[in-house]
């Protein structure tokens, strides 16, 4: 990996651990939005890192609430929600809008769908619903922060 890519991943994931600082609720902080600026900036790979990594940092600093099986599992959603984000943001077929919108979707329903889905058998329902809008708020914030970040960025290059 070359320096510069080495260096700005390295930066992302810091802004992500002091995400993880600023919390909604328990374990849903801002600790995703460099994790989606990674995905959209770098490459979908570097938003799995930073992501899995971010998360990992939010559920360090919150004392693991749901255990250390759940946080894994959330842990590797994060990663294919960046993941998954990033393929969508990058598809170069469709305008930027159009691509913009499906990332969002994609990393909402995955972000928030199917992580509480998966998180069923180890915490229970619940807990899940009252955990979905917290999460969803959180999300739409990093992902649109994530969004205003990459613009900012944009608009500095010119």
């Amino acid at each position: 990996m070359k320096t510069k890519k080495l260096t700005t991943m390295a930066l992302l994931l810091t802004l992500s651990i002091i995400g993880a600082n600023i919390k909604f609720l328990s374990s849903i902080a801002l600790d995703s939005a460099p994790a989606f600026l990674a995905s959209m900036l770098m490459s979908p790979i570097a938003g799995f890192w930073v992501g899995s990594l971010g998360h990992f940092a939010t559920a360090l600093t919150s004392g693991f609430p749901m255990g250390g099986i759940a946080h894994i599992v959330i842990m590797f959603n994060m990663g294919i929600t960046m993941y998954l984000f990033g393929k969508c943001y990058h598809m170069e077929q469709f305008t930027q809008v159009i691509r913009t919108l499906l990332a969002v979707a994609i990393g909402l329903l995955i972000n928030v769908g199917l992580s509480l889905l998966c998180m069923i058998p180890i915490i229970g329902w619940g807990v899940v619903v009252t955990l979905f809008v917290p999460l969803t708020v959180a999300s739409l914030a990093n992902i649109f922060l994530a969004i205003l970040m990459y613009q900012f960025l944009g608009k500095m290059r010119r």
